[in-house]
């Protein structure tokens, strides 16, 4: 019954590709299948609208399973191109690309434009709220009991890699500076405890896909890790504070952003890994935890004072108050000199916390 199967999707998939094709040689059809499951759905999808101009002529058609992401993204999403939601769909497509991967048909969605720093940075965000969401997620904030005027920071804190007690020194920062820190998280072991006026702990009280979007899209700038949520700032321009970046090729796509690292210690001898070290020994791309493990490496959180740094500096760049010393830029280059030629981090146009590097001196030899 399998053989059956596979054999009906494979004539079919190349009937459906080969009718297509004859049909694209008097009026152009592509097919994608968006990443709909992860936050892939507005990088991926975002990344695809800047580096690709519609077809005037032309019809493109995106598939997606009718359990999106986030339902506001994928609204977004079809008011600029067309969108198929079934769950069939999906999987038939998702058949068609195994059985005949290399084809003009299909619209290539897979790169989110993380090494791709030019590329990423040469149009704005294609993806926008329009006039009546904009209206109706300020009404909401001042439900949440914040004031129009007044800027609001976004904070996100991934409980099974960051402490959110380390970030509370920067949010207190913040807050006496006249912000409102908003505390997020689809999924979050457990409420706020600590009481700092001005601070909601929008994740555990009224978090919806809708306010997730508006408030990433709103915001005066973010604070987080590499977890998912990043993208939707990214996406919309919105200046990035990435705190616990881990692996180091993990920088913020934005130019407008400011990253630190954790730090890599050796178990056995307690010494802190260079950059140097981790880029030769290819930690800098490493995305699973064994990985580490294995190799005897401890991954040590940024401290309240560095995420504080770093805030605080992202704060000052905003307001054109950040006085930056020649030190600082000499320090930035050293880092810069680091990645050798071909390296996938070659060329980004973000910003290492200045603070950071001046701690950290011994990290750059």
């Amino acid at each position: 019954m399998k053989k059956v199967k596979d054999f009906f999707i494979f004539c079919a998939a190349h009937i459906f590709v080969a009718v297509l094709f004859l049909v694209g040689k008097i009026f152009p059809i592509r097919i994608g299948r968006l990443y709909y499951e992860r936050a892939h759905l507005i990088v991926n999808t975002e990344y695809w609208l800047r580096t690709n101009q519609i077809h005037p002529r032309g019809l493109n058609i995106f598939v997606s399973g009718r359990k999106p992401f986030n339902r506001q993204i994928l609204e977004m999403i079809k008011r600029k191109v067309r969108v198929v939601e079934s769950d069939w769909a999906v999987r038939m497509l998702t058949a068609f690309q195994r059985r005949i991967p290399k084809s003009d048909v299909w619209i290539p969605l897979n790169e989110s434009g993380h090494f791709r720093w030019k590329e990423w940075n040469s149009a704005p965000p294609q993806l926008a709220l329009n006039e009546q969401e904009l209206r109706r997620g300020k009404l909401l904030l001042k439900e949440m009991g914040t004031s129009e005027n007044e800027p609001i920071v976004w904070d996100y804190h991934r409980y099974r890699n960051t402490k959110i007690e380390n970030y509370l020194k920067a949010v207190e920062g913040l807050t006496a500076k006249g912000y409102w820190a908003l505390r997020m998280g689809a999924i979050v072991e457990r409420p706020l405890t600590a009481v700092i006026p001005r601070v909601i702990d929008y994740a555990s009280t009224c978090r919806s896909d809708f306010m997730d979007v508006f408030l990433l899209s709103y915001c005066k700038f973010y604070v987080g890790d590499t977890g998912g949520p990043i993208s939707f700032p990214n996406a919309f321009n919105i200046p990035v504070v990435m705190t616990n970046s881990i692996p180091l090729a993990s920088v913020a796509r934005n130019k407008n952003a400011l990253t630190i690292p954790k730090k890599h210690m050796d178990k056995q001898t307690g010494r802190m890994l260079t950059f140097r070290e981790i880029i030769s020994r290819g930690m800098d791309r490493w995305s699973l935890m064994k990985y580490f493990d294995e190799a005897g490496i401890e991954l040590v959180e940024n401290t309240p004072e560095e995420i504080s740094d770093v805030v605080m500096e992202m704060h000052l760049r905003l307001e054109g108050q950040w006085q930056g010393s020649k030190e600082d830029e000499r320090l930035q280059e050293r880092f810069r000199s680091i990645i050798p030629e071909g390296h996938p981090l070659k060329g980004f146009l973000c910003k290492i916390g200045a603070s950071f590097l001046r701690n950290n001196q011994e990290l750059l030899a």
